[in-house]
């Protein structure tokens, strides 16, 4: 778990083996604003997002993924990737 603000304000956001956060599908992901619930990652059970961490690259502060899976937000990655609080995008090493 984490705490990361997408713009909208402070929330926690939990990752682990889970299909279901409060009432609402997550798989596997799942933003807690202090009122409820929501997935973060569309996705299947065969995703895994095992680490979470804030980190800012200089771009601003952002919310970083890392598990099992290929896609965030219809944006192909792999393993790992980057959510800004409004889109997904892939991390890619100084090797291309």
């Amino acid at each position: 778990m984490t705490v990361f603000d997408d713009g909208r304000g402070p929330a926690l956001y939990a990752a682990g083996a889970f299909e279901i956060a409060g009432r609402t599908t997550a798989h596997n992901i799942a933003k807690w604003d202090g009122t409820q619930w929501s997935p973060l990652l569309p996705g299947g059970s065969d995703d895994s997002v095992a680490v979470l961490a804030v980190y800012d690259d200089g771009s601003g502060p952002a919310l970083y993924l890392g598990g099992s899976f290929s896609n965030a937000g219809g944006v192909p990655v792999n393993n790992i990737c980057k959510w800004s609080g409004t889109v997904f995008s892939e991390i890619r090493d100084a090797s291309g």
